[in-house]
């Protein structure tokens, strides 16, 4: 049930999404390295939690806290609310242009090697 459910998910974010991400390949200025299902895998890993995924996130959170390519985003922080790593909030990364909450629950690697 719960294997399906997860399914559902990712299913449903991809539909929902696949406009957003037509638009954001269409008028992004600079190429953009966005892997778009390992960032909805990570969201679903988010919203469908496991130790093993939480524990690797909190280390990788704590990496990409002291990374210089961490930006800060006001509207990431304000639409995307994860209160279990709280140093990287609102946070993506300049190289890639990911999310921060779904990169480091994704099985994507750093672009920089760092994780």
């Amino acid at each position: 049930m719960r294997k399906r459910l997860y399914r559902f998910t990712i299913y449903t974010i991809l539909t929902i999404a696949s406009p957003f991400i037509w638009m954001h390949r269409k008028y992004n200025k600079r190429k953009s390295d966005v892997k778009y299902s390992s960032i909805v895998e990570g969201f679903a890993n988010a919203a469908f939690p496991s130790e093993v995924i939480e524990e690797t996130a909190k280390k990788r959170a704590a990496i990409c806290a002291q990374c210089p390519f961490a930006m800060y985003s006001a509207t990431m922080s304000k639409v995307i609310v994860d209160n279990k790593t709280k140093e990287i909030r609102g946070m993506y990364c300049d190289v890639c242009g990911c999310n921060l909450t779904a990169k480091i629950r994704s099985r994507d690697f750093c672009p920089r090697g760092k994780w």
